[in-house]
């Protein structure tokens, strides 16, 4: 009788810790300078995903390009808030440009060109958000999770019985 009960709040912790493991969304984070996070996909050998720090985060993919050249960024939305300054009003699942700065830096006097005040150096610009499934780049889903519901629970009936 003791063991169905250790067994009766294992599932019931197992099955209360669920929302706090699916509540945020993984998505992958790393920069197409890195090896495995190029233009084709993420290699998930190579980069683990990461859970997003708010509950209605996002993915997202950023494309930078200027004359054949490209560099990638995947992270969390409210990773790149306080980087990127161009992010679209519209964040909405798809992809579309960024947003004009046209007043960034007017005031700045600086002769060093790498410094790149005025984020002039990237000519075209698009955001890719997704939040319908988790690590946006490589489509997966929920089943692992969902699954445990019903494992656990004959995991009980059957110590129970």
């Amino acid at each position: 009788m003791m063991i169905s009960h250790i067994a009766f709040i294992g599932c019931i912790i197992t099955i209360a810790s669920i929302p706090t493991v699916t509540c945020s969304i993984w998505c992958y984070s790393c920069v197409s300078t890195q090896p495995g996070c190029g233009d084709d996909g993420v290699d998930w050998w190579l980069h683990s995903s990461i859970t997003c720090p708010k509950d209605d985060d996002m993915c997202v993919k950023v494309i930078e390009r200027r004359d054949g050249e490209a560099l990638i960024t995947r992270d969390c939305l409210s990773n790149l808030i306080g980087i990127k300054t161009n992010i679209p009003g519209d964040t909405f699942e798809g992809c579309r440009p960024a947003a004009p700065q046209k007043k960034l830096a007017n005031y700045v006097e600086n002769s060093v060109i790498q410094f790149d005040l005025q984020r002039k150096h990237w000519t075209n610009t698009t955001y890719c958000f997704c939040q319908l499934e988790h690590w946006c780049n490589s489509s997966s889903s929920m089943i692992p999770t969902i699954l445990l519901i019903p494992i656990s629970l004959a995991f009980y009936l059957l110590i129970m019985f």
